[in-house]
């Protein structure tokens, strides 16, 4: 079955680019032979674009008229990454430390700072860790300490102790980046706009080593 052909170009181009699937007729219209999907069309940037599509028949060889249509395109949310700098698996112990990088999809062009913060979950405690840029629901938010992204910068590092394993999530922790404009934490002071992945750590409980063992002397008394 040869299908139909689908051509697309966006606005004032002169060009039609040809989509390299061929298309059949399905229930609501063209769909891929192969994949079923319908049409799809990629645009290179946000903004609104006045757009044509046209047929070519594979009976008749003729091309239909094209359809104009505007197509009202979004730009993606920029993201914030957190990564571990460990070659571990992303596996700790108790005691150990973690170095962190925070990695924005695009550069700082606020025109001042961001800081970046870790936003603790699995119940997690400020007890478990030693490092001013992770914020847990007990976090005393006034000693906090963001890692600074600078102007035209996209990333920045930080080390932090674990201190405890957390049990009640079998020694997982999740961690998510917030973004401030002001050193130390506030949520007033929040950079929206970013869209965080959820990065997931194991710190494991260090089980105590015996070292020695003391000689208790018992006197009997007659």
């Amino acid at each position: 079955m040869t299908g139909y052909s689908v051509y697309f170009k966006a606005n004032e181009s002169s060009e039609w680019t040809e989509l390299p699937e061929k298309f059949r007729m399905g229930d609501y219209g063209l769909v891929g032979i192969t994949t079923g999907n319908l049409p799809a069309f990629a645009y290179s940037s946000a903004g609104d674009f006045v757009s044509q599509i046209a047929v070519v028949s594979p009976i008749s060889g003729k091309q239909s008229e094209p359809v104009t249509f505007t197509a009202h395109v979004v730009a993606p949310p920029p993201t914030a990454t957190a990564t571990t700098m460990d070659d571990n698996g992303n596996v700790y112990n108790e005691g150990d430390t973690a170095t962190f990088q925070v990695s924005l999809s695009e550069v700082n062009d606020t025109g001042s700072p961001a800081y970046a913060f870790l936003k603790a979950g699995n119940g997690a405690t400020a007890a478990m860790f030693g490092g001013p840029f992770v914020i847990c629901d007990d976090t005393d938010l006034t000693k906090t300490k963001g890692l600074r992204v600078g102007m035209n910068q996209s990333t920045a590092q930080g080390v932090i102790n674990l201190l405890d394993n957390p049990a009640a999530a079998n020694g997982l922790v999740s961690f998510s980046v917030v973004l401030c404009s002001t050193a130390k934490y506030d949520s007033a002071n929040v950079l929206g706009g970013f869209q965080s992945n959820n990065l997931t750590i194991t710190v494991n409980n260090k089980v105590p080593v015996i070292r020695q063992i003391g000689r208790a002397s018992c006197r009997a008394r007659v």
